[in-house]
């Protein structure tokens, strides 16, 4: 059934403190965890939100073994905690070019499985189970880790939610497929079911229930969660899922040409044989030549190793089928669902594209969509050319704007809604809720894209939505100048109350 249509607005907001610190004083450090059966210890960080509420980080845990040297391109090894362990820095991130656009070197580490937990301090009820959120962060499959979207989880630990955020494999070595050398693809999912597994066992000594488990993802996070809704791995894994601007139907959820794609791509980078590529040093890998000059889409750089069908005969296989036969043909996990969208997406993203660029070049790996290309920009230049009529500027950059939301979000998350809302044999609440907050927390629209990002349309963008949920990235400024800020503050109390009662309750606004 789908549940109320969830808006958020408004809200009061009392701040007092100031930007979130250590603690002084290691002597009075409760972050201490002890595993089960005497395994592991582990010591994190004590730390204090802006309005002065205690912490526990927990930063660079290890949940699988180093994914190197034979571990490349294999399924990851769930790691179990081991002898007496510092939780005080942030483990590398993973590989990843440097950019989306115009990268100039390679960045991360081949180690890089690595989660973070956050904890918050209740000391009227020191045995309190808390519940648990588990984040995996956007980019595409290729850019980013947890920290590009967490500036800081300060408001979720007032609101009693421990957070996990998850490190993953990107692009060539988290999502390369090649039968030939028996590499099976997937291997960034593969790593997020690890982390699930880590989870589930492992968080209770943290002060986590692994009973009340929410899997939360933006963009390509999202569509990864709403994958897991159909996938069998996953179940028992979490409780409750929340899907931020994206879903499993999106066009970057799945490649459909791997080997293709992946056999052209070692070509471009002189790689030829198993042993060749796995003698390679990560960085050599990931070629910066044949991003930029090969792999590409017109003016925006459409990402290549996704995920994708695997053998179904493989025991450790996570998708057997292309993505529209999953949704028609598996059961859905039955966990409520909370979904939604900012209001612009990336309409005025590419509405400042320019709209020649709306064309694929020669090297794109699938030709097969050259024409419908044509075609398409055949349809919309006729309608812009109407458009004009009553909108002389812009009007085709506009279509075109919309055109890519069209098929990037409204469509792949409508599409999932519907379907849900079909099945006789899922009956668990669904949440739909739209952000349209235009304000200074919105770092995306404000400095992520600021430069491509067409003024004249107002609205939130896509991941504007984060800066109202984890900590702003000019938390320092809006502490400092609250008056300057409280619009942005009264919505950010708002969503991060809806969003942590969801977590808690299955329920968005609940009557307890």
């Amino acid at each position: 059934m789908i549940g109320p249509v969830v808006i958020f607005v408004g809200g009061l907001l009392v701040l007092g403190g100031s930007f979130a610190q250590a603690e002084d004083d290691p002597g009075s450090n409760p972050c201490m965890v002890n595993f089960e059966g005497g395994t592991g210890s582990g010591v994190g960080v004590l730390n204090r939100t802006f309005n002065g509420f205690r912490y526990c980080e927990y930063l660079g845990i290890r949940y699988a073994e180093p994914p190197v040297g034979s571990l490349r391109f294999k399924s990851p090894v769930v790691r179990a905690p081991k002898g007496a362990e510092q939780y005080t820095r942030l483990g590398s991130i993973c590989a990843q070019l440097d950019s989306f656009d115009d990268a100039e070197e390679v960045i991360g580490d081949e180690d890089c499985l690595f989660l973070n937990i956050y904890k918050p301090l209740d000391n009227a009820t020191d045995e309190k189970k808390y519940p648990v959120l588990v984040y995996i962060h956007g980019g595409s499959y290729a850019v980013w880790s947890p920290q590009t979207d967490m500036f800081g989880v300060d408001l979720l630990m007032e609101n009693g939610v421990m957070i996990v955020s998850v490190n993953y494999r990107l692009t060539v070595l988290g999502f390369l497929r090649h039968p030939e050398f028996n590499i099976t693809g997937n291997f960034g999912l593969k790593d997020h079911l690890a982390a699930l597994k880590w989870v589930k066992r492992y968080i209770e000594p943290f002060g986590g229930d692994p009973d009340n488990v929410t899997i939360m993802g933006q963009s390509v996070g999202a569509h990864s969660v709403t994958y897991y809704l159909y996938l069998k791995p996953f179940q028992g894994l979490f409780n409750r899922v929340i899907a931020m601007s994206g879903s499993v139907l999106a066009p970057s959820a799945m490649i459909y040409n791997p080997e293709d794609v992946s056999t052209k791509y070692l070509e471009s980078i002189n790689i030829h044989s198993y042993d060749e590529l796995m003698n390679a040093s990560f960085k050599e890998v990931f070629s910066l030549k044949a991003y930029s000059r090969r792999f590409n889409f017109a003016y925006v750089n459409l990402p290549i190793f996704l995920p994708t069908v695997e053998d179904p005969d493989d025991p450790e296989a996570l998708i057997t089928q292309p993505v529209h036969e999953l949704i028609l043909t598996e059961p859905a996990n039955k966990v409520p669902l909370m979904i939604g969208m900012t209001s612009l997406e990336f309409t005025s993203l590419f509405a400042g594209v320019p709209v020649t660029d709306f064309t694929a070049n020669d090297s794109y790996p699938n030709r097969q969509n050259r024409t419908i290309f044509r075609e398409v920009k055949s349809m919309i230049d006729a309608a812009a050319k109407l458009a004009r009529k009553v909108q002389p500027n812009g009007a085709g950059r506009h279509f075109y704007g919309k055109l890519a939301d069209l098929a990037n979000m409204y469509y792949p998350v409508k599409k999932v809604l519907k379907r849900l809302s079909q099945l006789d044999s899922y009956r668990e609440p669904i949440y739909y809720y739209r952000f349209e907050f235009d304000g200074k927390f919105g770092k995306y629209k404000n400095y992520i894209y600021k430069g491509a990002v067409e003024p004249s349309y107002p609205g939130a963008i896509h991941g504007d939505d984060l800066g109202y949920l984890f900590s702003p990235y000019v938390v320092r400024n809006a502490l400092a100048n609250r008056s300057a800020f409280l619009s942005e503050w009264k919505v950010t109390d708002r969503y991060v109350r809806y969003f942590s009662h969801f977590m808690k309750f299955g329920n968005p606004t609940p009557t307890v």
